[in-house]
């Protein structure tokens, strides 16, 4: 019997452990599920508008938009303008069919591309940016970035 006892104390240890290792480690969700937890409604207000932010940064738009009643449409709109596939769609097909492009308008359209999981195409913009301002470092940066990003892992 005492082992018995000793073996479900041990368990139940362990999962307590577990439980408070996954609640207070720092992670980007945790903290926002920590504030839209608090007792001040400003706070909440912000874990919900950051929980909304991680949503839309991650592409889940229909769980995003099930919060979005709850949020300032002022508060979303730039970031909505950002993030949403058919508002950066538009933005791409006008930094495509605009003359003269400048670097910053390459470096843009890379970002959106980007975002749309064209990376051979944000690759080609970064480099026509390159190519139009040399010494940019920001770019250089970004071809950096980029080509982490695209090597294989071991």
């Amino acid at each position: 019997m005492f082992r018995f006892k000793l073996v479900v104390t041990i368990i139940l240890f362990a999962l307590v452990a577990y439980n408070l290792f996954t609640v207070f480690r720092p992670s980007e969700i945790n903290s926002i599920r920590r504030q839209m937890n608090s007792l001040s409604h400003g706070d909440q207000y912000v874990g919900r508008l950051n929980y909304w932010y991680y949503l839309v940064q991650n592409q889940q738009w229909d769980q995003a938009k099930t919060i979005e009643n709850t949020l300032d449409p002022a508060d979303i709109s730039y970031f909505y303008s950002l993030y949403h596939p058919t508002s950066l769609k538009k933005t791409v097909n006008q930094l495509v069919v605009k003359e003269n492009k400048t670097s910053d308008d390459y470096v843009e359209l890379a970002r959106i591309q980007f975002v749309l999981g064209m990376q051979a195409e944000a690759l080609k913009s970064l480099e026509s940016a390159k190519q139009l301002d040399p010494i940019r470092q920001d770019i250089d940066e970004a071809i950096y970035r980029f080509s982490l990003l695209s090597e294989p892992l071991l």
